[in-house]
C-alpha cells in the first residue's frame, strides 16, 4: 500500500502533479511495450498509487489505455488530436492511408480509419471525397456504439462484457432512426458478425450512412475500423456488392500489414 500523503492542490503541487504525468507518458512513448502500474513506479521511482492516480486520469481522457487482458498500459488515441506529426508515428494511421487514398478515389466517397480504445471508438484518420458533398467527421471524435457501423462492429467483434454493458442501455436516440431497442441492436450484432460488415443508414445523422468493416491486429484482437462515408444516395441501406468486396479486402490489406493472424 502506497503510504505517500495526497498530494495538495497548490499551485505549486498542481505543477508537480502535471510534470508526473508529463513523465508517465513519456515513459510509456518511449518503453517499447505496454507497462504495468508496478514497473511505472519503479522506473520513475514514486509509488504505485500515485501512479495508479495519474494513468486513472489519463485513461479517462483517453491519452492512455489500458490493455484488458494484460492489464498494462500503453499510450490512447486521443494523441491523435495534436495533428499531424502524432498521426504519423501511429502504426494503424501510417499504414492506411494508402489504402484510404485508394478507395476514396475510386468511389469518390469519405474514407474513415477509427481506432479501439478499451470500449471506446475514436476517428484517427479521414481521407476526404472529392465531390462537393461534404459529410462531417473530425479526427479525434469518439462514436457511438450503438448508432454508428463502426460502433456496431466493436460491439460484434469486440469484448464480451463491453458489448453486454452497451446492451443493458440506454441507448440513446439521436432520431427516429436510430434503434433504441436492445433486442434489435443485439439481432443486428449477430448478423454483423456472420457477413463480416455493418451499416447504419440514417442511425445517426439523417441522410448519411456508413459502410464499414473491421481491422484485426496481432493475436485476431479488434484494433480498428475503416468505413466508406456518404450520403444514403451513395452508401445505400443495401450496399453494392462492389462497395462491400472492396472496403473488406481494405480492411484486410490493413490488417495483414498489422501482422493480423486470426
Amino acid at each position: 500500500m502506497d503510504s505517500e500523503t495526497p498530494e495538495k492542490t497548490s499551485s505549486g503541487q498542481d505543477i508537480q502533479s502535471v510534470l508526473q504525468s508529463l513523465k508517465i507518458l513519456e515513459y510509456l512513448a518511449f518503453a517499447g511495450a505496454p507497462m504495468g502500474v508496478t514497473e511505472l513506479a519503479t522506473a520513475l521511482g514514486v509509488g504505485k498509487a500515485r501512479v495508479f492516480r495519474h494513468l486513472r486520469t489519463l485513461a479517462s481522457a483517453g491519452y492512455v489505455a489500458q490493455d484488458s487482458e494484460s492489464e498494462k498500459y500503453g499510450l490512447g488515441n486521443r494523441w491523435a488530436l495534436f495533428g499531424p506529426a502524432i498521426n504519423k508515428q501511429m502504426n494503424l494511421s501510417s499504414v492506411s492511408k494508402d489504402v484510404m487514398r485508394s478507395l476514396a478515389d475510386r468511389f469518390d466517397l469519405t474514407v474513415v480509419v477509427s481506432a479501439v480504445e478499451g470500449t471506446r471508438l475514436t476517428i484517427l484518420e479521414i481521407v476526404r471525397a472529392n465531390s462537393t458533398v461534404e459529410v462531417v467527421a473530425r479526427t479525434g471524435t469518439d462514436l457511438a456504439l450503438h448508432s454508428t457501423a463502426q460502433g456496431k462492429l466493436l460491439l460484434a467483434f469486440g469484448d464480451e462484457s463491453s458489448r453486454e454493458k452497451v446492451l443493458r442501455g440506454p441507448l440513446p436516440e439521436s432520431n427516429e432512426f436510430t434503434i433504441t431497442d436492445p433486442g434489435v441492436l443485439r439481432e443486428q450484432i449477430a448478423v454483423i458478425r456472420e457477413q463480416g460488415w455493418a451499416v447504419a443508414p440514417n442511425e445517426s445523422l439523417v441522410g448519411i450512412n456508413a459502410l464499414a468493416a473491421p481491422i484485426f491486429g496481432p493475436q485476431g484482437r479488434l484494433i480498428g475500423t475503416i468505413a466508406l462515408l456518404g450520403s444514403i444516395q451513395y452508401v445505400p441501406a443495401k450496399p453494392s456488392i462492389e462497395h462491400v468486396s472492396a472496403l473488406v479486402d481494405a480492411a484486410f490489406k490493413i490488417s495483414r500489414s498489422l501482422k493480423f493472424d486470426r
